[in-house]
């Protein structure tokens, strides 16, 4: 099973594919292009504190401390 990008585990594209957390995903690689940049809790890349904060994925994330 994955866990999804929501919080939820299952089978298939809808938690194993974009924004998977753990598990057997196929929705490719958390890392962002740029390594100074994170991956925001919702899939997206960017270098703000709404990226790198709460919910960071991957990257130089600070779990919210700014």
């Amino acid at each position: 099973m994955c866990l999804s990008k929501w919080g939820y585990c299952g089978t298939g594209s809808a938690y194993c594919g974009d924004g998977c957390q753990a598990g057997p995903c196929t929705g490719g690689s958390l890392a962002c292009p740029d390594p100074s940049m994170c991956r925001s809790k919702w899939g997206y890349c960017g270098t703000e504190s709404a990226y790198c904060g709460d919910g960071c994925q991957a990257g130089p994330c600070t779990g919210g401390s700014s």
